[in-house]
């Protein structure tokens, strides 16, 4: 509720300060485009000015002969625990205890050394292994495992690390269960005491040639903002925030190529492949949306996935176009109404009473449309911020399934922005509505003899 009312208040006051150079547009002093350039160099300008960075960790670890050993409670050294992950991201997190810390030492340059190339590594997704096999079947175990020592887990996956070191060529580690626990819950004892568990989870079902990895880690939302909802048709923004709100056919893309498309609807999966109970929210659209290749069945790649937008960059430009327009034909109407209000005679009640009504409902329209205009400018232009999901299933296209004359063209995604059972919900109603206009057709057409047009058409004279 907290996020929600700062939210609200970060978008009026974007819409109060727009209002300023927004109010120009009639008598020709700035233009919406002038406006918001200032706003946004206004922002700018307000961002706090860089601290200067701190000094390199590794001239301080390695000139500090304590980090270069184990120092309870640690299991591991403060330089092993700082550049493990070296190379991983611009941030990369910091070990906590792995399986194989006997077997594979990491190199670790004598106190005071002034030159020296950390390991450089890389993380990749894990594919065609006996883990894939079996993973659906030992990741419930091993998460089970994880909450019986007591453990606050806060991610749970599988990664291959490649590492460069000085001079060397490339090379790959061996298959990394790697498991995030919340910040400051618990310590590398107890990581360590739970890994042996896990192991012999994945020894069960042979699997043994694969580390267990621990880190501190927080969950942490890299979506966007949440769809807008649907609003009445009485808004002002009515139609113009369609291609951001919780309604049927939102607008999608593919993000390697702009492929424009709709989202059909949102659907609750029941059970899993295996037959586990599922809460997952999955999106449908079309293959040919979802997959250049429409003829190979889409196999999901973790290293470089297919990401679906809500609106494709070309459908955005001509969204926040037709908002702009509506707000200038809506400050331009509200100064004629505005003129002829002035115009009109004192004594005519009636019209005074009518153009006030209309100006006020003008006045109010206006500031609706400009909060929209503000909050989509500020929030929608992001790509990262506008991924709405990455493809998970996407069978090739074919013109015969079931032995009936259909065609089958789909493709599913799990959203990334939350999605509640309103939403789901609210997509069921609007279908029922469908099917309700379908079914009077349906009638209709019996009614006169002819063919119901829910019914599938008869096979082609020429198709075997």
């Amino acid at each position: 509720m907290v996020d929600c009312l700062k939210r609200k208040a970060a978008v009026q006051s974007r819409s109060q300060d727009a209002t300023q150079g927004w109010r120009g547009v009639e008598e020709g002093e700035k233009s919406l485009k002038d406006a918001c350039e200032r706003l946004l160099v206004e922002k700018v300008s307000s961002l706090p000015t860089l601290l200067s960075l701190p000094p390199s960790a590794f001239s301080q670890l390695s000139n500090d002969s304590d980090a270069h050993t184990v120092v309870a409670p640690y299991l591991i050294s403060e330089y092993e625990m700082n550049f493990w992950y070296h190379g991983v991201s611009g941030d990369p997190p910091k070990l906590m205890y792995r399986s194989d810390l006997e077997t594979n030492p990491f190199p670790i340059p004598p106190p005071g050394t002034n030159f020296f190339k950390i390991p450089t590594k890389t993380a990749h997704g894990v594919f065609n292994t006996p883990l894939n096999a079996v993973w659906d079947t030992v990741a419930p175990q091993i998460l089970a495992s994880i909450k019986a020592h007591g453990l606050q887990y806060s991610a749970l996956k599988t990664a291959r690390f490649s590492t460069v070191e000085d001079g060397k060529d490339q090379t790959f580690g061996p298959v990394v269960v790697w498991i995030a626990v919340r910040p400051n819950t618990t310590n590398a004892e107890a990581v360590r005491d739970a890994t042996p568990d896990i192991l012999n989870v994945l020894a069960n079902v042979q699997i043994t040639n694969v580390v267990v990895e621990w880190y501190e880690g927080s969950v942490t939302s890299l979506v966007g903002p949440p769809l807008m909802s649907v609003v009445d048709k009485t808004s002002a923004k009515f139609g113009l925030n369609h291609p951001f709100n919780t309604g049927l056919g939102i607008p999608i893309a593919r993000q390697s190529d702009d492929a424009q498309g709709t989202l059909t609807f949102l659907f609750k999966e029941m059970k899993t492949s295996s037959g586990e109970p599922s809460d997952r929210i999955l999106g449908l659209t079309n293959k040919h949306v979802a997959s250049l290749d429409t003829t190979t069945d889409y196999e999901l790649d973790e290293a470089d996935p297919q990401h679906i937008l809500i609106c494709g960059d070309r459908r955005l430009t001509r969204a926040v176009t037709e908002i702009e327009d509506a707000v200038t034909t809506g400050l331009r109407e509200a100064a004629r109404l505005a003129r002829e209000l002035k115009d009109t005679p004192g004594g005519d009640t009636s019209a005074l009473r009518r153009r006030k009504n209309a100006l006020e409902d003008k006045n109010e329209d206006n500031v609706t449309l400009q909060a929209l205009f503000a909050e989509v400018t500020a929030d929608w232009q992001d790509t990262e911020a506008r991924r709405f999901g990455v493809v998970d299933y996407a069978p090739h296209i074919s013109v015969r399934v079931d032995d009936r004359p259909y065609t089958r063209d789909i493709a599913t995604f799990p959203p990334f922005i939350p999605i509640s059972l309103t939403n789901i919900q609210l997509f069921r109603k609007s279908i029922r509505r469908r099917s309700a206009r379908e079914s009077i057709l349906a009638h209709r057409c019996r009614s006169r003899g002819q063919e119901d047009p829910r019914q599938p058409p008869a096979p082609h004279p020429c198709r075997s």
